[in-house]
């Protein structure tokens, strides 16, 4: 079982049927979501990440610092959020992700919010990545907090 900074990481080998560097990428990101956005284990989450790691959304881009915040700022908005990853694949670098969140924060009348993912991995580490989610739920929840 290797470790991340205090983290077990018992699925950052092969997944079942899995094969190929792709395969151990998305290895990776299921920790990723398993530890950091599932459980909230935030120490050690810049482990996941390189030094210059930016992430593309709709709203711009991100460096590192900016997504290393927002994802503590969720943990803290959504504490009893629940991923369920429906699709994970990894092929030449990139990993595929796409997953639902729900929890008891969320905005009235909404049960989940969906985000798709594409990660950029070097050496192990997530460089890059471009992500879309619910759009809708994110200005339902900012109307919500004003």
């Amino acid at each position: 079982m290797q470790q991340i900074r205090g983290i077990d990481t018992p699925h950052s080998g092969r997944l079942a049927g899995a094969t190929g560097d792709g395969d151990a990428d998305a290895a990776r990101y299921y920790v990723f979501v398993d530890q950091v956005l599932q459980r909230g284990v935030v120490d050690g989450l810049e482990e996941f990440l390189t030094d210059d790691f930016i992430e593309h959304e709709i709203g711009g881009d991100h460096p590192r610092d900016e997504f290393v915040s927002r994802i503590l700022h969720q943990r803290a908005q959504f504490p009893d959020a629940v991923w369920t990853i429906e699709l994970l694949a990894g092929v030449n670098g990139l990993v595929v992700c796409h997953a639902t969140m729900a929890g008891s924060n969320l905005p009235a009348l909404t049960t989940s919010a969906w985000e798709n993912i594409v990660v950029r991995f070097e050496a192990g580490r997530m460089a890059e990545c471009w992500r879309m989610r619910d759009e809708t739920l994110l200005m339902n929840a900012n109307q919500a907090r004003t």
